[in-house]
């Protein structure tokens, strides 16, 4: 059967591919190109699998401009910023006071607070690696490492508030 853009190759590639592949947004990849090379209308696509008119849009150019076969070149979810060894790096400092540490800005002065916050993280960080996260990135990256910041405050003052990294339970797996 002969479709509006695909060549036989891409079309038998991307049915074999259909049948084997078991994630979710790479299969919706490939239906969406299938049903646009049948002729459906993108609208139409886009409400039989539930996905958005961009995302139809994107993958019926991508198979009209004879890239099928590239399906799985474009990575899902957005791109990593941090790396194992950021996340590495962020552990050791987290569970380290930041007295005993110099500052990553090169004036060879060391830091005079008494426990890390995730701004603070996030500056040294920066700093160390080139690598710029917000401090609420900071909190989600320690969670994902089952650590915490942990601020317990003082009863007559928060000027005595106290940060610790304590472990966190596990309740789950992160993707």
């Amino acid at each position: 059967m002969a479709g509006q853009f695909l060549t036989e190759f891409q079309r038998a590639l991307l049915n074999s591919k259909l049948e084997s592949e078991t994630t979710t947004s790479y299969r919706q990849r490939l239906q969406i190109m299938l049903m646009a090379d049948a002729g459906q209308s993108q609208a139409a696509i886009a409400r039989s699998l539930g996905c958005s008119p961009q995302t139809v849009r994107h993958w019926t150019l991508v198979a009209k401009s004879g890239e099928a076969h590239n399906w799985k070149s474009t990575p899902l979810g957005r791109p990593k910023v941090t790396s194992d060894e950021y996340l590495a790096r962020l552990a050791e400092l987290a569970g380290s006071a930041p007295q005993s540490l110099q500052t990553a800005d090169g004036s060879g002065s060391y830091y005079t607070h008494r426990r890390w916050t995730a701004k603070l993280l996030s500056e040294h960080l920066k700093a160390e690696t080139g690598i710029s996260v917000s401090d609420r990135h900071i909190n989600r990256l320690l969670k994902k490492l089952n650590l915490t910041l942990n601020h317990r405050r003082g009863v007559s003052h928060a000027a005595n508030s106290v940060v610790t990294v304590m472990p966190l339970p596990k309740t789950g797996t992160f993707s």
